[in-house]
C-alpha cells in the first residue's frame, strides 16, 4: 500500500465516521425532542384554558353521577364549550401520538408514546367515563375519535407490558 492509497483509505475512514456519530448525535437530540414534546403537550391538559374548562365540564359531570341521575347530562351552552375544549386537546394529544410513531416497527409503541400514554392515563380512563355520562346530549361522537383512540392505544399498551 503506497502513501496516497493509505491517505485516501484514511480520509474515506474518518468520512464515514463523521457521518455515523453525527447520525447518531441527530437521531438522539431527535428522540429528545420528542420526549419535550410529549411533556409540553401534557403539561397543558392541567393549565391554562384546558384546565379552566376540565374544571367546567368535570364540576357539572360529577354533580350528575350517572348512577344516581340515570341519563344523559344536560350540558349549558358554557359547560358544552368547556368539553369540546378539552376533546379538541385531545385531538391534539392523539396527533402528538400519531407523530411519535416510529420509522421502522411502525406497529409498535415508541418510548415517546409510551410516555404520552402513561402521562395521560387518567385523564384517558376519566374522561371516557365522561363521554358515557354525556350520553346523547352532545353529539360528540366524532369530536371525541381522538380520546377514544388514545384509549386503545392506552389498552394495547397494557397488553404490551404483561
Amino acid at each position: 500500500m503506497n502513501w496516497s492509497t493509505a491517505v485516501a483509505t484514511s480520509v474515506a475512514v474518518s468520512g464515514a465516521v463523521v457521518a455515523i456519530v453525527g447520525s447518531m448525535f441527530t437521531f438522539l437530540s431527535n428522540r429528545r425532542g420528542q420526549y419535550d414534546n410529549v411533556l409540553i403537550e401534557t403539561a397543558k391538559l392541567t393549565s391554562g384554558d384546558t384546565a379552566r374548562a376540565r374544571h367546567v365540564i368535570g364540576s357539572v359531570l360529577e354533580a350528575h353521577h350517572a348512577p344516581a341521575h340515570g341519563g344523559p347530562v344536560p350540558l349549558s351552552n358554557e359547560a358544552m364549550q368547556a368539553y369540546f375544549d378539552v376533546l379538541w386537546t385531545f385531538e391534539r394529544l392523539y396527533a402528538l401520538h400519531t407523530s411519535l410513531r416510529p420509522l421502522v416497527l411502525r406497529s409498535r409503541l415508541s418510548g415517546p408514546q409510551r410516555l404520552l400514554l402513561l402521562s395521560i392515563n387518567g385523564s384517558i380512563v376519566t374522561w371516557l367515563d365522561y363521554e358515557k355520562r354525556v350520553g346523547d346530549s352532545v353529539r360528540s361522537h366524532a369530536s371525541s375519535e381522538g380520546l377514544r383512540r388514545l384509549g386503545r392505544e392506552l389498552a394495547r399498551l397494557g397488553q404490551q407490558t404483561r
